[in-house]
C-alpha cells in the first residue's frame, strides 16, 4: 500500500476518520476508485455464481477436463460469463452506472449498447496484494472462435507493469510460513495447477516479458526466484529480458528447464507435486542457464562452432560486473577450447563496444574511470552517508525553509538516499516521510533512520550541522568533478569544448581554494 492507503486502511479498522485535506479533484478520484473496486468485486461474485447456472455446463466440463477441483475454483474465484448482457443488467440493478463499468474495463460500447467485455469466457479474477479485484482474465471455451485469452485493458485500477497474478495468495500464505523462494510461471492456468498440487509459492507474470516494477514487487516477498516459463519459450528474447530485469532488481534468479515442450501445467499434472519439485531442484543459476542454452545453438566439435559460441558467450557476460565475468570465463574457455586470456581480451573489447552502442560518450567512460581510480576510504564513505541522512532528515523536519537546490544529485553516493533526493527535486508535490515507502520500498530501515535522525541533534545545533553536512557533500563532489574534467581535457581535441571545461575547472578550483583558506583560518 501507499502511505495514504495504509493510513486509510488502519483508520477503517478502528472506525476513525482521517483529516480531510484532499482537494476536490483528489476526493473525486478517490471516490471513483472506491466505486470501481466495489463494482469489480460485484462482477467477480456474479461470474462465480454463474458456475451454478445450467448455462455454464461447457465451462464446468472444461474445468473438469483440466482437473481443476471445486476447492481450487473457490480459492481463485473462478467464474463464467454466460452471455453479453446479464452482467450489465446485474450491475445496473446494484446501482452501478455505465461510467463506472467503463472505468473498470468491464464493458464495451457499440452503437450506444453496452456489452460484457468477457462474454462467453471462463473468468479468472486478477487480485492485488490488498485482496482487491482489479482486472480479469478470460479464457475462451469454444476454441472455434475468438482469441484464446483475453485480459482486461489497462485502467486506473489495473497497471500491467506492476501486477502479478497470485500475489494475494502468496501474501496470505506468508503469514503461516515465509517461502524461501517463489516460482514464477507465465500463465494463469500454470499458477492455478501448481497451487492445486500443493505448491503455493507460485505467481504468474502478466505476459512473458517482465517489467522492472513487477520484479521489484517480487523482491518485497522473497529474494530468490525460480523462473519456469513454457519449454518452447526458453531462449526467446522476451524470456532473457525477464531474467535480466529480475537480476537488476536484486533477486537471485534460477531457471527451471522443462523438457519435451511441456509447460508447468502439463508437468505438474504428469509428474505430480513431488516430481515437479524434483525438476525445480535442478534449476540452474541464470548465467549458467544462459550459457548452456547458447552452447546448444553451436556445434562445439568444430573450430567455427567454438569460435561463434565464445563470441556469443562473451557478449552475454559483458552485461554483468567484472567479478561475474571473470568467474565464468573459465567455464566458457572449457566449453570452447579457447584460452582464458584471449577471452578476457575479447571481453574488454566487447564492453567498450557496448558502451558505444548504448550511446554513451567518451566523457561517460572517463568519468567512470575517474570514479574507480579515486580511493574511497570506509570512514569517508560512512561520513558521506551520515551527512546525506542528516540532510534528508533535516529537510523533512523543515520542508518550508529548506532549499536542497544547492546540491547536485551526484553529491549523494548512497543509492536509496540519491533516489529520495531525485524524487524530492523532480516533483512539485509536498513529499511526506510516509511517501518514502513507495519511493524506496526496499529500504524501510533507512526510512526509519531518516525520520528520527535530526532529533538526535540538539535544537540549537541543527542549522549549523545541516550547513556543515551540505558543505561536506559539495566538497567531495567538486573534488571528484575536478579529476573528471582534468582527464576530459587531456582526451579532448575540440578547442571549444576544452575552453568550456577549463572555465568549469577554474570555477571549481577557486571554490575549492576558498574553502581550503577558510578551513585554515578556522584552524588558526
Amino acid at each position: 500500500m501507499s502511505f495514504v492507503e495504509a493510513c486509510e486502511h488502519l483508520a477503517k479498522q478502528v472506525n476513525m476518520s482521517l483529516p480531510d485535506d484532499e482537494s476536490p479533484h483528489e476526493k473525486a478520484q478517490r471516490i471513483q476508485r472506491e466505486r470501481g473496486i466495489e463494482s469489480m468485486h460485484a462482477a467477480a461474485k456474479f461470474y462465480f455464481s454463474n458456475l451454478s447456472s445450467p448455462n455454464s455446463i461447457k465451462a464446468l466440463e472444461y474445468l473438469k477436463k483440466r482437473n481443476i477441483s471445486t476447492e481450487t475454483i473457490i480459492a481463485f474465484g473462478i467464474g463464467y460469463s454466460c452471455d453479453y448482457d446479464s452482467l450489465v443488467k446485474h450491475l445496473l440493478s446494484l446501482g452501478f452506472d455505465y461510467k463506472t463499468m467503463k472505468y473498470c474495463g468491464l464493458v464495451y460500447e457499440k452503437n450506444g449498447h453496452y456489452s460484457d467485455f468477457f462474454a462467453l469466457r471462463l473468468i479468472i479474477p486478477i487480485i492485488n496484494a490488498k485482496g482487491e479485484v482489479i482486472a480479469f482474465g478470460g479464457r475462451i471455451i469454444d476454441t472455434s472462435s475468438g482469441a484464446k485469452y483475453k485480459n482486461s485493458l489497462e485502467t486506473a485500477l489495473f497497471l500491467k507493469r506492476t501486477t502479478l497474478f497470485g500475489v494475494n495468495l502468496v501474501k496470505r500464505n506468508q503469514h503461516a510460513e515465509k517461502p524461501s523462494y517463489l516460482i514464477l510461471v507465465e500463465g494463469y492456468m500454470d499458477a492455478i495447477s501448481l497451487y492445486q498440487a500443493g505448491i503455493h509459492n507460485v505467481i504468474a507474470s502478466m505476459g512473458t516479458a517482465l517489467h522492472l516494477d513487477q520484479c521489484k514487487e517480487i523482491k518485497r516477498y522473497c529474494d530468490n526466484i525460480y523462473v519456469c516459463f513454457d519449454g518452447d519459450a526458453a531462449g526467446q528474447n522476451a524470456t532473457w529480458k525477464s531474467l535480466q530485469r529480475l537480476n537488476d532488481a536484486g533477486l537471485n534468479v534460477k531457471v527451471v528447464s522443462l523438457t519435451d515442450g511441456m509447460d508447468p501445467d502439463d508437468a505438474v499434472n504428469k509428474l505430480g507435486r513431488d516430481g515437479f519439485l524434483k525438476i525445480v531442484d535442478t534449476a540452474l543459476p541464470m548465467i549458467d542457464y544462459m550459457l548452456k542454452t547458447t552452447s546448444l545453438k553451436y556445434d562445439l566439435n568444430t573450430s567455427h562452432g567454438n569460435n561463434e559460441f565464445a563470441k556469443a558467450a562473451v557478449s552475454i557476460l559483458s552485461e554483468f560486473d567484472i567479478v561475474t565475468r571473470d568467474a565464468y570465463l573459465n567455464q566458457v574457455s572449457e566449453l570452447s577450447s579457447i584460452g582464458v586470456d584471449t577471452l578476457r581480451a575479447f571481453s574488454l573489447g566487447k564492453i567498450k563496444n557496448n558502451i558505444t552502442a548504448s550511446s554513451k560518450s567518451v566523457a561517460d567512460d572517463v568519468i567512470t574511470k575517474a570514479e574507480n581510480s579515486t580511493e574511497v576510504k570506509e570512514s569517508d564513505w560512512r561520513a558521506s552517508v551520515l551527512a546525506e541522512r542528516y540532510i534528508l532528515s533535516y529537510y523533512f523536519d523543515n520542508k518550508k525553509i529548506t532549499d536542497l537546490s544547492i546540491l547536485d544529485e551526484e553529491c549523494f553516493k548512497y543509492p536509496p538516499y540519491k533516489k529520495i533526493f531525485q524524487s524530492i527535486m523532480s516533483t512539485e508535490r509536498n513529499i511526506l516521510v510516509g511517501d518514502l515507502y513507495d519511493i524506496v520500498p526496499e529500504s524501510r530501515d533507512e526510512i526509519i533512520k531518516i525520520a528520527s535522525y535530526v532529533s538526535q541533534t540538539p535544537v540549537a545545533n541543527r542549522d549549523t550541522f545541516y550547513t556543515q553536512c551540505c558543505n561536506h557533500l559539495l566538497q567531495h563532489y567538486k573534488a571528484k568533478r575536478v579529476l573528471q574534467i582534468s582527464e576530459l581535457i587531456k582526451l579532448s581535441s575540440n578547442i571549444e569544448e576544452i575552453n568550456k571545461l577549463k572555465n568549469e575547472l577554474r570555477t571549481l578550483t577557486v571554490l575549492k581554494n576558498k574553502r581550503t583558506n577558510s578551513e585554515e583560518e578556522d584552524h588558526v
